[in-house]
């Protein structure tokens, strides 16, 4: 027997187990038998890799005794897959390569997790049409259909309202992102309807690292980008919706082929029928993930559920549409 694994089991018996699998991470117990009064013995994760390697003991200054059936614990954050804490296994992770600690601009890629899963920034940051390796990229509106006047008309006369839009003329429709977007005080209406030329469509601009400063958690990103620095947000959107084409939001949702588990054993019974984002005075206080939308919601208790059309439901819940009528004003 290895003198470190005689150690180890010695340890354990006056040590409390853990799961916590991130390098930097020192899990105290209370004082051990053998230690004097002043030090405390701990197990600490100093490497990437298999857990024989990586875990050690130590010794350290005391803490304040633990009171009868405790353990105290002390935490150092770590650099380097913060998410990990929250693993359930007794492992850690491989070390990372070194292109994924990289900044955007040198070639390098970042992780973000998604849901439990691993998502690839590159991917939205593609999406949102920045080449490999860049870090700032110009956005400009694409053209789109939701409020063109002879598909709106024609929409009108298929349900019935004879009328048409008589003097009535759609401007912007949230189906197409943000309409207020770069507006600022007193300036015109941008619109984006096909009769308006290519270089008048509305511009801005995203730069990775103001609008994606290093979250890993999706529902992070998403606070930050609507509350923190919502230029980001609004740019971001109006980015998904020239991906989307010239209808609909595809952009935005989650893959078809995503479900979300039933939750009918996790939340309690809820009445109301439309997941909704949460209700808060404070959005730190919020769950802003996808699960946390739909656990407002009945649907989301009592069967699995397509992932977009969960997400398309919320949306929902906002839709609008802005117009003018001729010598009338808004």
């Amino acid at each position: 027997m290895s003198s470190r694994t005689a150690s180890l089991r010695s340890l354990s018996r006056a040590t409390a187990t853990t799961t916590a699998t991130s390098p930097g991470i020192r899990l105290f117990s209370a004082t051990a038998r053998r230690a004097a009064p002043s030090a405390h013995r701990a197990l600490v994760f100093r490497e990437h890799g298999a857990l024989n390697d990586a875990l050690s003991a130590h010794t350290f200054r005391a803490l304040s005794p633990p009171g009868p059936g405790r353990v105290n614990v002390r935490v150092r954050l770590a650099p380097v897959n913060p998410s990990d804490v929250n693993a359930s296994k007794a492992s850690t992770p491989n070390k990372p390569s070194p292109e994924t600690l990289l900044p955007p601009d040198s070639g390098g890629t970042q992780d973000f997790s998604v849901a439990g899963r691993r998502a690839r920034p590159e991917r939205g940051w593609s999406a949102v049409g920045v080449n490999a390796g860049g870090s700032e990229v110009t956005v400009r509106a694409g053209h789109r259909y939701t409020v063109e006047r002879e598909r709106v008309e024609s929409t009108l006369r298929e349900s019935g309202m004879d009328g048409g839009m008589g003097k009535t003329s759609y401007l912007f429709s949230s189906l197409d992102g943000y309409a207020y977007a770069g507006l600022g005080l007193g300036g015109p209406f941008k619109q984006v309807t096909p009769d308006v030329a290519e270089d008048d469509l509305p511009t801005c601009t995203i730069s990775f690292d103001e609008c994606f400063p290093g979250y890993s958690r999706a529902s992070d990103v998403f606070k930050y980008v609507a509350f923190e620095n919502p230029q980001c947000g609004d740019c971001i959107i109006t980015a998904l919706s020239r991906a989307s084409g010239p209808l609909g939001l595809s952009t935005f949702l989650p893959p078809a082929e995503r479900q979300l588990a039933d939750l009918s054993a996790k939340i309690p019974d809820r009445s109301e029928p439309i997941p909704h984002l949460p209700l808060v005075a404070r959005y730190d206080d919020g769950d802003f993930s996808l699960r946390g939308a739909m656990g407002a919601s009945g649907r989301a208790q009592r069967a699995r559920v397509d992932a977009a059309r969960a997400a398309a439901l919320p949306l929902r819940r906002r839709e609008h549409a802005r117009g003018v009528r001729d010598a009338l004003g808004h």
